[in-house]
């Protein structure tokens, strides 16, 4: 049995809490249209108008449901950053809708892809940006070493006094 077949088996069953929490999960991992319209219709069924229409813009979907759903998401979430940011992170990764590229653009996201390579294919961050994340480890590494070097000559020290 499947993450969808048990989000739907939840819907079925009245636990919407519980078909969200495995959609959501399961959208890290599988951020297909499927997916992304069930999550958007049980955030539709729970009341949540912005977190649907936010699913629902990713999905292009454009029905009264939809624009209603829409117009409450832009509304709750104001300018295109904040949009941009509602969306899941891994959708708006995935995502080659144009109206999400239009979104990243006004959101003044960069892009993080290249070429003709789809965008999860390569949404890994090279090494320069990476460096930032080296330097902070290597500078972790030193200043515990120099901690501890200090703690032992400090009870090296000690132990010199008191010996004497």
């Amino acid at each position: 049995m499947t993450a969808l077949d048990r989000a739907r088996g939840d819907i079925a069953q009245g636990r919407l809490w519980m078909a969200r929490q495995r959609l959501t999960s399961y959208l890290v991992e599988s951020p297909d249209d499927e997916v992304i319209a069930l999550l958007a219709q049980v955030h539709l069924e729970m009341g949540d108008l912005p977190a649907a229409g936010a699913l629902l813009f990713v999905l292009g979907r454009d029905d009264e449901v939809a624009r209603e759903a829409i117009a409450a998401w832009r509304t709750f979430r104001g300018g295109p950053a904040a949009q941009w940011r509602s969306i899941p992170r891994r959708v708006r990764m995935v995502s080659t809708a144009p109206q999400v590229a239009q979104l990243r653009v006004e959101a003044g996201e960069p892009r993080r892809w290249h070429g003709d390579r789809a965008p999860q294919e390569c949404y890994t961050a090279g090494w320069r940006e990476r460096a930032g994340d080296i330097g902070c480890g290597l500078t972790m590494v030193l200043v515990t070493s120099w901690c501890l070097f200090l703690m032992l000559w400090g009870a090296w020290s000690f132990s010199q006094w008191v010996l004497h």
